[in-house]
């Protein structure tokens, strides 16, 4: 999907590479570490100049290094995540950013993807606080054309959409299920705790209110029919499903974390989210009250003006 204009250069330049770039294979991890690195990113990026170089990733250090090297006149690294709360919790996460942390002072500016994650980042790096600065993403809407013959069920259908990890939290999510009557609860994503959430939905007898659909084509076209969309993560950087959500015009009960409180504060319409606390009774206490009509379908989010906001701000971005 690559516009016939965009010039592409890259060092994974043959099929055999591709395939050994995207590998999980430890031989193959091996040849990664070997072949993409510091120096490789050098040698590969100091021959070319730009008027703006942007690593979107932000994850990837020979990515990064491809852009810190590179001979542009501004320099740009994109942060997508609440790095401080994985810091804190994710041993191997601090490990690699203990690592690595040196290769924001080759950036002229650190782009957080919401407010929350530039307040996060900069209590993680406050050294870097004056080079830090925020861009929510740009939200593409158009249905992906693949069809689904999913149909929602039950009075008062809740969708929560995501992969099956730790940070999404949806072991909370079928906890809340068991103090809201009425409902019926349906994860969509895959993930490494697929088997522990149906274990935890089999030992609560919560099979008929908590509904696992796996990865799904077109999730907007299973969002639509929902009554409520729940989000009950411990961080986000800025949670697409969110605005997906807001964009199919249903309403959305949200955990107070990194990201989804950008969503409530600056972006939702009215009446059209609850935030609430991370615990299992104030999620269901937010439900209640969105079923009550607290929030509901009637609000309207126009999804061009954000965008048209959002590019507005990446060009002052660029001219700062």
């Amino acid at each position: 999907e690559i516009p016939k204009e965009v010039n592409v250069l890259t060092p994974y330049n043959t099929r055999i590479m591709r395939k050994i770039v995207l590998s999980d294979n430890i031989v193959c991890k091996v040849i990664k570490h070997l072949c993409f690195n510091y120096m490789t990113g050098f040698l590969f990026s100091t021959n070319r100049g730009y008027d703006y170089a942007i690593s979107y990733s932000g994850y990837y250090s020979f990515i990064d290094m491809l852009i810190a090297y590179s001979f542009s006149e501004k320099k740009f690294i994109w942060v997508h995540t609440d790095m401080k709360t994985r810091y804190e919790q994710e041993e191997k996460y601090r490990n690699k950013i203990d690592r690595v942390k040196r290769k924001y002072r080759k950036f002229d500016k650190v782009v957080g993807v919401s407010e929350g994650v530039k307040k996060r980042f900069c209590k993680l790096f406050p050294e870097y606080k004056n080079k830090v600065t925020y861009l929510w993403n740009l939200m593409d809407y158009s249905s992906s054309g693949k069809k689904n013959n999913i149909v929602l069920k039950g009075d008062y259908k809740i969708v929560s959409v995501g992969r099956l990890c730790i940070q999404k939290r949806f072991d909370k999510a079928i906890d809340v299920l068991e103090k809201v009557d009425g409902s019926v609860l349906y994860l969509i994503g895959d993930g490494i705790l697929k088997n522990t959430l149906k274990e935890r939905i089999k030992d609560k007898n919560l099979t008929d209110k908590v509904k696992l659909l796996g990865s799904q084509k077109n999730v907007i076209e299973i969002v639509k029919q929902a009554d409520l969309f729940l989000s009950t993560s411990d961080y986000e950087g800025l949670p697409t499903v969110l605005l997906e959500s807001l964009i199919a015009g249903v309403p959305i009960v949200a955990t107070d974390v990194c990201g989804n409180s950008d969503i409530y504060k600056y972006i939702a319409p009215k009446d059209s989210m609850i935030l609430c606390n991370t615990d299992v009774d104030s999620i269901a206490d937010s439900i209640k009250k969105a079923r009550e009509g607290k929030i509901s379908k009637k609000f309207d989010f126009d999804v061009n003006d954000y965008n048209n906001n959002v590019m507005e701000r990446f060009y002052k971005l660029l001219g700062d």
